[in-house]
């Protein structure tokens, strides 16, 4: 049962007629739109976090994957499983280099806990963030996990 009533808000259809709206661009070209929340589902050790680091490399610095126009922009990729080193080295051996729109965090809270806070702070402090890759979901689903 809900404890708080509230009118509908109903607007008229030439209101709707008369908006315009903006069109969002593809993150990856015919790939990636750049509206939406996606998954990225496999089996273990299939090479999920190198797929979605290579994604966030690519699209934080503007440069095609796999033949495909990106739009650029700046991203936030929470590599939950992986300490500081290992995502240096993992950077590294991808070659797209170290782009300056790319944000990171090893650690971060679970949706139980104050992770959309977290998040909302950050793309407060960073408002170019068109792209968010939460690695793994496991982690903030507050799950163990074995790396």
């Amino acid at each position: 049962m809900y404890n708080s009533y509230e009118p509908l808000e109903t607007k008229t259809i030439e209101d709707l007629m008369e908006k315009e709206f903006e069109d969002k661009p593809h993150l990856v070209d015919t790939l990636l739109p750049g509206v939406g929340v996606y998954i990225l589902a496999g089996d273990p050790k299939s090479g999920k976090s190198w797929l979605a680091l290579d994604l966030a490399l690519h699209i934080a610095s503007g440069k095609p994957m796999w033949e495909h126009e990106v739009f650029m922009t700046e991203v936030l990729y929470l590599a939950l499983e992986d300490g500081e080193k290992r995502l240096q080295d993992r950077i590294l051996r991808n070659g797209t280099g170290a782009p300056p729109g790319f944000y990171y965090a090893t650690n971060a809270l679970t949706v139980r806990g104050e992770l959309i806070r977290q998040l909302s702070d950050e793309m407060k402090k960073h408002p170019g963030i068109g792209l968010v890759i939460i690695d793994t979901l496991a982690a903030v689903k507050g799950e163990s996990i074995a790396t």
